[in-house]
């Protein structure tokens, strides 16, 4: 079954749609909706992800909104992402340590994320009563020339507020 939720946009008031299921039609872009997401109108601005083998369309693309201003905690990264004695983030701050961050330095990993990754598209991940989240699956280039792919999450509240930095591990391969 499919569901659609109406938005009002932020730019001029558009309405913004998302559609989710295949057979949903996108109508301002004139797409039918296969398998993925469309957030579109005035909060996101969306195209088809294309299959690399066919060129069908396998999923949609987004960018996160208000991008340019994400919040970005402190504390989630020097106190949890980078720090070696946090007992869960120990172990990401060994990866992010071999990209060459380090907690006294925090800053060079917010100035990579919204560098390297709040320019890229996102993808709608889950939606919950206050907001959605979005993943961002980038590679990260380090401060020591070694990179990595990296997944980011962020949340978007409902009520259309800035996003904000959940988290970010190991992505996997491209």
């Amino acid at each position: 079954m499919a569901f659609a939720r109406n938005h009002a946009g932020r730019a001029g008031g558009i309405p913004a749609t998302i559609a989710i299921d295949s057979g949903d039609y996108d109508r301002q872009r004139g797409y039918e909706v296969a398998a993925g997401y469309a957030w579109a109108g005035g909060l996101l601005t969306s195209h088809p992800r294309r299959s690399k083998t066919d060129q069908t369309t396998v999923g949609w693309d987004v960018r996160l909104p208000n991008a340019d201003q994400a919040v970005i905690d402190r504390q989630k990264l020097h106190g949890y992402l980078l720090s070696t004695t946090h007992a869960v983030g120990r172990f990401k701050a060994r990866f992010f340590a071999a990209l060459g961050y380090a907690a006294e330095r925090w800053q060079e990993l917010e100035t990579d994320l919204r560098g390297q990754h709040l320019t890229q598209d996102a993808e709608l991940s889950e939606s919950l009563p206050d907001g959605q989240l979005f993943t961002i699956r980038a590679i990260l280039n380090g401060r020591n020339g070694q990179s990595a792919v990296v997944l980011s999450v962020w949340f978007v509240p409902s009520s259309g507020g800035v996003p904000r930095f959940v988290t970010a591990y190991p992505g996997g391969n491209t």
